[in-house]
This record gives structure tokens, sequence and C-alpha cells, in this order.
């Protein structure tokens, strides 16, 4: 049977801030909240299936409001029974969260100027998507 492949253009009209944390993910969310004025909910987990039997789980706080989509993602995967498998982006093992941005509702160096003022943020970077080997993870 002959073989038919789907080419598809995807876009990354988002930003990408990797962020290194001691705070759990609810609790980074609450600073953020406060940080930058926003409401970041938990929502149910993203989910990435892959080919294979591998299926990463991820905790995931969103923030929806005027044309701005903010998601704060854990790096860390966890199976189903809740033991740690791999890591959203591998490439980056070194960040515990990432932030997505969509919109257009702060400039960049003021968002991470308000960000590093949170105690218990070790670092955040804004990361360039494209340089991401595992940027597909990020599509949902």
């Amino acid at each position: 049977m002959k073989e038919i492949k789907l080419k598809t253009n995807v876009s990354y009209d988002f930003d990408l801030f990797g962020i290194t944390s001691s705070h759990k993910d609810y609790k980074l969310a609450w600073h953020i909240n406060k940080s930058l004025n926003v409401s970041l909910n938990k929502v149910e987990d993203f989910v990435v299936d892959f080919k294979e039997v591998k299926k990463l789980v991820v905790s995931c706080f969103e923030y929806k409001e005027q044309g701005v989509i903010m998601k704060l993602l854990s790096n860390k995967a966890y199976k189903e029974d809740g033991q740690q498998q791999d890591f959203l982006i591998p490439e980056h093992k070194h960040f515990d969260f990432f932030l997505l941005r969509e919109g257009q509702d702060i400039e960049v160096t003021n968002l991470t100027n308000k960000l590093k003022q949170i105690k218990g943020l070790e670092f955040i970077t804004k990361m360039d998507i494209m340089k991401l080997r595992s940027r597909e993870n990020l599509i949902f």
C-alpha cells in the first residue's frame, strides 16, 4: 500500500521563556499572577503523545484574556502513575518551567524584569524556539 505523508508549516508565533525556580508549579503560578497582574489557573494536564508507547504528562497553568494567552508548563513530565519519566524539552533539562506567551500585552524586557523580582526564581531567559530540537512538543 502506498504511503501518503502530510506536510504542514507550523507557526511558532509565541514567546518562550525558560525558568529555573525552586518553587512548586502552583506557587510559581501564584507569584507570576501577583507580579504580572494576571490569573494563571490550573487546567487539565498537557499530554504529549508519541507514535511509540511513550506519553508525557505535564502540569499546565493557563491565562487567557483579550488576545493574550500565557501558559506555564512544567519541564518535568510524569507517567500516569506519578513517576518522573522525561522532560518536555529534553535538551534543556536545567529549566524547571517554560512560560509561553502569545499576544503583546507587555514587552519582553519589562516582563523578564518583573519576573526576576520573584524570590525563588533563580533564572529566566527568552528562548529561540527555532533552535529547539523538540519544539514540536510545544504545539497544542
